[in-house]
C-alpha cells in the first residue's frame, strides 16, 4: 500500500511478560519463562539462567493450544481479546540487504508507536506474548536480491541476527516471526543456518524467546527438518489461505478443509508438513477474510468465474466483518442474493449477490469466507492433527469488535481453565434498558450484536470477571432468542433466552464478562428485519480471589408457598411488598449472604412481574420474573439476602387490584470464606 499512516511515537513498554498458567507449548526447547520489559540497547537481563520453575501469570484464561494472530500496522488500534490470543505478532519491519532493519515507513513507525506500546503492555498483562515480524519478500527480482544478500553471506546473516535480537530486547517483546516468502532461489540451504544464528543471538539476550517462521502450502521449498531442529525455530506458521489464487477457474473456499477441485487443501497441506516434522511444531494459519469473484449468470456454489473486463475485477481481502455485512445486505436487492450459505464439502460459508462491480455488465458475485461454523470445523481438525496451534491473518479484520464470532469459537473450543472466583451479592440494579437509554439506546435489530458496560455500573467493580443477573426481552416483533455473553456474536451458537412474540419474558444468568468488563447481546430472529428491546438487571458479581463468598448446594427445599401458608400466608396484592425468612430455613445457615433458588408465580389475576431482593420496595426498579395471566411461570435466581436473613417479594401489576400466589424453592447458599465451591466462568 502507498498510504502513509500517522503514528504517535511511543515510550518503552513497562509490563514484562509472564507466561499464563497452563502454557504448555515448548519455547526454545523448554517450558515458557518470564521475559524482561523494554531496556536500553545492549543491556542484558540480570539473570540469563532459565528458571527451574515458572511463576504463572494471574490470567483469567488458559489455552489448550497456541493462538498466534498477526497484527498489521494498518490495524493498530483494533480491539483485541487477549484472553484468546497466546501470541500477537506485529507485522512488520523490513530487513535490508545489509542486515539492518528498515527504520522508516509505516512498518517501523507503527512498531515504535504509542499504540504498539499499549499493545505490548496490555498483552503482557494477560500473559500474551508479542513477537516482531521481520519481513523479506522475494516475489520480485528486487526482493530476491535483497533476501539473497542476507542469506548467502554468513557475515550479513550474523549482522541481521544481532540487529533483530537487539530490537527485541530494546522493545521488550517476546519473540520473532520471520516472514521470508518465498525463499529465494538458491537460498534453500541458507535459511536454516540463519535461523540458528538468530536463536543464538536471542539466547544471548535471554533464554526463552519464541522463534517462528511463515511458510506457504508447498513444504518442499523449505528445509523443514533443519529449520525446526533443536536450536532453531520453535514452530512453522503455515499460511493456509489463498489456496485458489486470484483468478481461479471455479469459485470456492480460499482455505478448503478438503477439496477435489483444488491442488491445495488444508488437509493435504498439513499432512505433507506432518510427514516431515512433529505436529507440536506446526501452527495452521487461517484467513480472517474472504474472497469474491464474478460468476456472470450463475449463483450456484463453485460457479465458473467469468471474463474480467466485462464483469469486473475479482475482489481480494474482503474482511470477515465485511463478508458478514455483504451476506446480510443483499437479501432485499431487486435480484435477491443467496444470503449466508454453508458448503459442507469444503467447510466454508459463502453467499451470492447481484450487481455491477467494476465492469460493464451486471453479474452475480460469489464470496467465500470462514464463519464461526467453518472455523469450528478447522479447530476440530487442528485437534485431530494435534497441532501446536491456530494462526490468524489478520487481527482487526473482524471490525474491531474483540474478534467477534470467531473469538467466541476460539474461546469455546480452546480455553481450558480460568481462575476460580468468589461471589459478591448486590441489591438488584438495572444497568441495561434500551427503552429509556440505560446502557444502550434504541431497539436491537435482529442478528446485530451490541455491547454494554457492566464493570463500573450498578456496583460491579473493575476487577469482576462474571456477574449474576436477569435478562428480559420486551416489545419483540418476532419470536427468537437472545444471546448474552462476553464476546459479540452476530450469529451466536448458543442462546440465553427464548421467546415468542407478545410475551415479556426473563431468564436468570450467571455469565462471564468480556475483557473490557462488558457484556454483549444479540437478538436472533428467523429474519433480519425484526426488533426488540432488552433489559438486564445485575444481582451480583464474581472476583478471581478469595474476598467474596463461596457456594454450598442444597437439596431443593420449598421455603415460601403462599397457597399453604409456608413462609407467608395469603395472596400478594399488587405493589405491596412482603418479606419472608430465609436463614434458618431449608438448610440455609445464619451467616449466608446470598441464595440460589427458583421463584414461581401462580394464580395471578393480571400480567405483571415479581421482584425478589434483599430490600422491600413497593415500586421496584428491577424485575425477576415476568409473566402473562393463566401461566404458572418460574425463573432461577441468585440473590442477596437482607440484613435480617430475609428476602422480599413485590408483585407488580399495571394496577393496584390484582393478586397472585408466590412460591420460592431454595437450592443453595453463599457464605464468606473458601469453605464452599468457587465459580469458574466460561464463554
Amino acid at each position: 500500500s502507498t498510504k502513509t499512516y500517522s503514528f504517535a511515537p511511543g515510550g518503552p513498554a513497562t509490563v514484562p511478560f509472564r507466561p499464563r498458567a497452563g502454557d504448555s507449548a515448548l519455547v526454545d526447547g523448554a517450558a515458557a519463562v518470564a521475559l524482561p520489559a523494554s531496556r536500553a540497547s545492549g543491556v542484558k537481563a540480570p539473570n540469563l539462567a532459565r528458571p527451574a520453575t515458572v511463576a504463572p501469570n494471574a490470567t483469567l484464561t488458559a489455552l489448550r493450544r497456541e493462538v498466534l494472530g498477526f497484527l498489521p500496522y494498518w490495524e493498530l488500534g483494533s480491539t483485541l481479546n487477549y484472553d484468546t490470543l497466546s501470541t500477537v505478532a506485529y507485522f512488520g519491519v523490513n530487513l535490508n540487504g545489509d542486515g539492518t532493519l528498515a527504520k522508516s515507513g509505516n512498518g517501523w513507525n507503527g512498531w515504535v508507536s504509542s499504540s504498539m506500546t499499549s499493545v505490548i503492555n496490555d498483552a503482557h498483562a494477560h500473559g500474551t506474548r508479542v513477537a516482531l515480524t521481520v519481513e523479506s519478500f522475494a516475489w520480485d527480482s528486487g526482493g530476491r536480491a535483497t533476501q539473497s544478500a542476507v542469506l548467502s553471506s554468513p557475515a550479513v546473516s550474523q549482522r541481521a541476527a544481532q540487529n533483530i535480537a537487539a530490537e527485541v530486547a530494546s522493545r521488550g517483546v517476546d519473540g520473532v516471526n520471520l516472514d521470508f516468502e518465498p525463499i529465494a532461489t538458491g537460498q534453500y540451504s541458507n535459511f536454516a543456518p540463519f535461523i540458528r544464528m538468530l536463536r543464538a543471538e536471542l539466547d544471548k539476550v535471554h533464554p526463552g524467546y519464541e522463534l517462528t517462521f511463515c511458510a506457504t502450502g508447498s513444504p518442499g521449498t523449505y528445509d523443514l527438518p533443519n529449520l525446526l531442529a533443536p536450536g532453531a525455530a520453535d514452530a512453522v506458521f503455515i499460511m493456509g489461505y489463498d489456496f485458489r489464487g486470484g483468478t481461479p477457474t471455479y469459485t470456492g473456499s480460499i482455505d478448503p478443509l478438503t477439496s477435489s477441485l483444488t491442488t491445495y487443501s488444508l488437509t493435504r497441506v498439513v499432512n505433507n508438513y506432518l510427514s516431515q516434522v512433529p505436529a507440536s511444531k506446526v501452527i495452521l494459519g487461517l484467513p480472517w477474510y474472504g474472497h469474491a469473484w464474478s460468476t456472470g449468470t450463475s449463483n450456484s456454489v463453485y460457479a465458473p468465474t467469468v471474463n474480467l473486463t466485462t464483469y469486473g475485477q475479482p475482489a481480494g481481502g474482503i474482511t470477515y466483518a465485511s463478508s458478514l455485512d455483504i451476506a446480510a445486505a443483499h437479501l432485499t436487492d431487486p435480484v435477491p442474493g443467496n444470503g449466508l450459505q454453508y458448503d459442507a464439502a469444503e467447510q466454508t460459508a459463502w453467499t451470492a449477490y447481484y450487481g455491477r462491480y467494476g465492469g460493464t455488465t451486471d453479474t452475480w458475485r460469489q464470496l467465500y469466507f470462514d464463519d464461526a461454523r467453518a472455523l469450528s470445523a478447522r479447530i476440530d481438525a487442528i485437534d485431530g492433527w494435534n497441532l501446536r496451534g491456530l494462526g490468524i491473518w489478520a487481527l482487526g479484520y473482524d471490525n474491531n469488535n474483540g474478534n467477534g464470532d470467531l473469538t467466541q469459537t476460539i474461546a469455546a473450543k480452546l480455553q481450558v481453565s480460568v481462575a476460580p472466583t468468589t461471589y459478591h451479592a448486590l441489591t438488584p440494579s438495572r444497568i441495561l434498558d434500551t427503552r429509556n437509554g440505560t446502557g444502550l439506546f434504541g431497539v436491537f435489530a435482529s442478528h446485530v450484536a451490541r455491547t454494554f458496560q457492566v464493570t463500573g455500573v450498578g456496583g460491579v467493580p473493575a476487577g469482576a470477571t462474571a456477574v449474576t443477573g436477569n435478562l428480559t426481552v420486551t416489545g419483540q416483533t418476532s419470536l427468537g432468542y437472545l444471546y448474552l455473553g462476553p464476546n459479540a456474536a452476530n450469529n451466536p451458537t448458543s442462546s440465553t433466552l427464548n421467546f415468542p412474540v407478545k410475551d415479556d419474558r426473563a431468564n436468570a444468568v450467571t455469565v462471564a464478562l468480556g475483557s473490557g468488563g462488558t457484556l454483549s447481546v444479540t437478538y436472533a430472529a428467523p429474519t433480519l428485519g425484526p426488533t426488540a428491546n432488552v433489559v438486564f438487571d445485575v444481582t451480583g458479581y464474581f472476583t478471581p480471589d478469595a474476598s467474596g463468598a463461596t457456594f454450598v448446594p442444597l437439596t431443593p427445599s420449598r421455603i415460601l408457598d403462599t397457597r399453604y401458608g409456608t413462609g407467608l400466608s395469603g395472596v400478594f396484592s399488587s405493589h405491596a411488598a412482603r418479606t419472608f425468612g430465609v436463614t434458618g430455613h431449608g438448610g440455609v445457615p445464619t451467616n449466608a449472604t446470598a441464595v440460589t433458588g427458583n421463584l414461581t408465580v401462580t394464580s395471578q389475576s393480571s400480567l405483571g412481574y415479581l421482584y425478589l431482593g434483599p430490600v422491600a420496595t413497593n415500586n421496584p426498579t428491577s424485575s425477576t420474573l415476568n409473566f402473562p395471566v393463566n401461566d404458572d411461570r418460574a425463573n432461577g435466581v441468585t440473590v442477596a439476602i437482607g440484613s435480617g436473613g430475609t428476602l422480599s417479594v413485590t408483585y407488580a401489576a399495571p394496577t393496584l387490584g390484582p393478586t397472585a400466589h408466590v412460591v420460592f424453592d431454595v437450592t443453595g447458599y453463599f457464605t464468606p470464606g473458601t469453605s464452599g465451591a468457587r465459580y469458574v466462568p466460561l464463554t
